[in-house]
């Protein structure tokens, strides 16, 4: 697994399961597809923790039940009950938190190691669609480079796809929204700029 990708299910891992090292242990033998969707299978751990509206148990306390901890000083609900209640939105911002750990780093990377390769092709002044003058090369962010590079013969396909896939996650995370794991996927983001994220 190339070392982005595996970085990445490890924190989506490490934020879904929270506390609980069970749920660790049964993303960790999962493909990236569950790994990446995980609500069917924390589902099923909810039933069989009997969280579904079983009578086991109904006299103990959630913290007691393992369906709430303390994580960070605040009481977190399992991601499984979570599940179970179909709280997309809940479980979507603990991806979304992995998501952003990772990957927002990666994209700062890539975009610096991108400023340097090109510095002779990108210019400045740089008028943004808004009407913001931009003077210093290090302040053009992803869109703006590849604004500036996409129809450059002096770049090759698979750094402009590269620059194109960095803006998408960005804009993705931006917006709070989990990626679509496709884009994760992509052959570009794995290999990075000269081969820096595998």
């Amino acid at each position: 697994m190339p070392d982005l990708l595996k970085r990445v299910v490890i924190a989506l891992i490490a934020h879904v399961a929270l506390w609980d090292p069970h749920v660790s242990e049964y993303l960790a033998r999962e493909n990236l597809q569950t790994i990446f969707a995980p609500t069917p299978l924390l589902q099923e751990i909810a039933k069989e923790r009997g969280w579904d509206g079983g009578v086991e148990g109904l006299s103990l306390s959630g913290w007691q039940r393992g369906m709430t901890d303390s994580v960070d000083g605040i009481e977190r609900e399992h991601s499984a009950l979570l599940a179970l209640r179909h709280d997309t939105r809940a479980l979507e911002r603990r991806i979304w938190n992995a998501e952003v750990g990772v990957l927002l780093p990666f994209v700062e990377e890539q975009r610096q190691d991108i400023l340097a390769r090109f510095t002779g092709v990108l210019r400045v002044p740089f008028m943004t669609r808004f009407g913001e003058a931009i003077t210093d090369i290090r302040d053009l962010e992803i869109g703006h480079i590849e604004s500036q590079l996409a129809k450059n013969p002096a770049v090759s396909n698979s750094v402009r796809q590269l620059i194109t896939q960095l803006r998408k996650i960005r804009n993705a995370l931006s917006h709070l929204e989990s990626l679509d794991p496709a884009l994760l996927l992509s052959g570009e983001v794995l290999r990075g700029l000269n081969g820096k994220g595998a």
